[in-house]
């Protein structure tokens, strides 16, 4: 097993290092937009904050044709190729990151024979004509605010890819092959993330990317833009093989908000 302090480990963050940089940078005048539109970023989402506090959360619901886990109408259930998947769309408690985004507690269980790959890019909200919600990435809030924390989800089998293992406190490495980096959608989606939301709780209790082992499970929160009220969603989770990098499924579950 290999952590985050091993010198291998260390060499392959510097890769990524690299890599992110080069990827991320997107276009040479880019990084001083960004840093003019900070604090309008922040004043837009302070409003925002104040217009929510005085109304109720918009929340995502089950759809009536998802399958619903027994006394638990919240969260909803597939299973495809062996790989089993609840969505709880009631786990986030109350707060601030429910005012602006919806988070869902994702749990897999990987019954099939394959280590399957957990990628952010691989987990969108679905709607009419055929627009995608992407998963937010949570490791730009350690980006702007350096941490490492202790992981608050809980997993068995589960190995961290090399850029994540970073931020978490005694995380298992995978390196058993290659887990490329989606530059295309870091590129796209790096700069979504809200900057007033509470750093630490959301990093700790994100769905982390890396490979989960067959017979193993993994739990943690994906982070999604709210909608509004009515929107017909499906929450899709495509399933790759870590070894091979081929597609052998897609999770879909059927979501309306309320």
């Amino acid at each position: 097993m290999i952590y985050a302090n091993d010198p291998r480990a260390q060499s392959a963050h510097a890769a990524f290092v690299n890599d992110a940089t080069r990827h991320l940078a997107v276009q040479p005048g880019l990084p001083h937009v960004r840093r003019r539109m900070q604090p309008i970023r922040r004043m837009a989402l302070a409003l925002v904050l104040a217009a929510t506090a005085c109304v109720h959360q918009r929340q995502l619901v089950p759809g009536s044709s998802a399958q619903t886990v027994p006394g638990h109408p919240r969260r909803a259930e597939e299973t495809v190729e062996g790989v089993h998947v609840i969505v709880d769309s009631d786990a986030w408690r109350a707060g601030m990151v429910r005012d602006v985004l919806s988070p869902v507690r994702v749990t897999i269980e990987n019954g099939s024979p394959r280590p399957l790959r957990i990628a952010y890019g691989e987990f969108t909200l679905g709607g009419a004509n055929g627009f995608r919600l992407a998963a937010l990435p949570p490791y730009q809030v350690a980006a702007r605010n350096p941490m490492v924390v202790d992981p608050g989800f809980g997993g068995v089998g589960f190995w961290y890819a090399p850029w994540a293992g970073r931020y978490y406190r005694r995380a298992p490495l995978w390196l058993h092959g290659e887990f490329p980096l989606d530059a295309a959608y870091y590129d796209r989606f790096y700069g979504g993330w809200p900057a007033a939301l509470p750093d630490e709780e959301v990093l700790r209790q994100a769905l982390p990317e890396g490979v989960l082992d067959p017979g193993g499970h993994i739990s943690g929160f994906l982070y999604f833009p709210d909608q509004p009220r009515g929107t017909a969603l499906t929450f899709f989770a495509a399933l790759v093989d870590a070894a091979t990098g081929q597609s052998f499924g897609t999770v879909a579950i059927p979501f309306t908000v309320k």
